[in-house]
C-alpha cells in the first residue's frame, strides 16, 4: 500500500499546487534490480533502495526522493529560464545583429561600390574634357602657324618667280650678241635691281612655335589625391560636464585658465571678457 501513496507534510495538505511536491516514477535501483529506489542518500549524491540503505548507507545524511526530484525539477527549470534569458536570448541577438551587420555590409558595399563607379566616371569625363581642350589649343596655335606661312609663302614665291624670270631674260640677251637688246635689257635689270628692296631673310623665330606637351607622373599619390579614398568615419562622443550661461549675444572662443577661470571672446561685440566660477557653478563676470 506504500507505494501506492504519497505522503506530504501536514503543512501541503489540501494544497492544490501541483508544484508544491511532485512525486517520480520509480525507478529499479542498478544493484538490487529487483527493487525500486526509496530514498536519497545527501551524503554520497545518490539514490538508493531499501537494500541499500541497510547496508551501506547508515547513518547518512537522507532527504524522501520526492523532495530531491522536485527540487531538482525546480532546479532545471530555474536553469532553463538561466539558459533562455542569460545565453541563448544573447546569442540569438548576436546572430541577428551578424545578420543586420552581413545585410548592412553588402548595402554599404553596394553604396561605395558605386560612388567609385560614379568618381571613375566624373574623372574620366574631366579627363576627356581637359584633353580636349589641350587638343584644341594645340590646333589653334597649329592654325595661326599654318596662317603665317600661308600668307608669307605666295609673297616670296612671286619674289623667286620674278627673280628667275630676270635671270632668263639675261642669259637669253647674253647669247644673242645683240648690242641694242644687251643694253636696253642690262638697262632695265640695273633698274629692277636699284628699285626693288632688299629681301629679308624670315628667320624662324618669326614663326610661333607648337607648344610640346609634358605629361606628369601618374603614381598612387596623385590619383589618390584627384580621385579620393576609403575613410573611416570615427564618431567622437561627447558629454556634458558643465554648463555655464552668459549675458553675451554670441560666443566664439573659450579658453579655460587657472583652473577655475574662463576668457570668452565674442566677434560680434568685439568683446573679450574673463570669467571665473566658483564652487556652485555660478559665473562672475569681469
Amino acid at each position: 500500500m506504500a507505494d501506492m501513496h504519497h505522503v506530504v507534510e501536514i503543512k501541503y495538505a489540501g494544497s492544490k499546487d501541483k508544484e508544491t511536491f511532485q512525486k517520480a516514477n520509480r525507478a529499479k535501483c542498478k544493484i538490487h534490480i529487483l527493487q525500486d529506489y526509496c530514498i536519497f542518500c545527501q551524503t554520497c549524491d545518490e539514490h538508493v533502495c531499501p537494500s541499500c540503505l541497510t547496508k551501506s548507507h547508515q547513518k547518512h545524511d537522507l532527504q524522501e526522493i520526492d523532495e530531491v526530484y522536485t527540487e531538482d525539477i525546480n532546479s532545471l527549470k530555474s536553469c532553463q529560464t538561466e539558459l533562455n534569458n542569460k545565453f541563448l536570448d544573447i546569442y540569438e541577438k548576436q546572430i541577428s545583429n551578424i545578420e543586420t551587420t552581413k545585410v548592412n555590409n553588402i548595402d554599404h558595399f553596394k553604396m561605395v561600390k558605386s560612388k567609385v563607379e560614379k568618381q571613375e566616371s566624373k574623372m574620366i569625363s574631366a579627363v576627356n574634357f581637359f584633353k580636349q581642350n589641350i587638343l584644341e589649343d594645340l590646333e589653334e596655335k597649329s592654325c595661326e602657324i599654318e596662317s603665317v606661312v600661308s600668307s608669307a609663302k605666295p609673297t616670296i614665291q612671286k619674289n623667286i618667280e620674278e627673280v628667275r624670270d630676270k635671270l632668263d631674260v639675261i642669259a637669253n640677251v647674253v647669247n644673242t650678241k645683240d648690242i641694242e637688246n644687251v643694253h636696253k635689257s642690262a638697262k632695265n635689270v640695273r633698274k629692277w635691281i636699284s628699285s626693288t628692296s632688299e629681301p629679308v631673310t624670315i628667320h624662324p623665330t618669326v614663326f610661333n612655335k607648337l607648344p610640346d606637351f609634358f605629361p606628369e607622373s601618374i603614381d598612387k599619390n596623385a590619383i589618390g589625391t584627384l580621385f579620393g579614398k576609403l575613410s573611416i568615419k570615427n564618431e567622437t562622443l561627447i558629454s556634458v560636464i558643465e554648463v555655464y550661461t552668459s549675458n553675451t549675444p554670441s560666443i566664439d572662443r573659450v579658453t579655460v585658465h587657472k583652473g577655475n577661470e574662463l576668457w570668452i571672446s565674442s566677434v560680434t561685440t568685439k568683446v573679450l571678457r574673463r570669467v571665473r566660477t566658483n564652487p556652485s557653478c555660478t559665473v562672475n563676470f569681469f
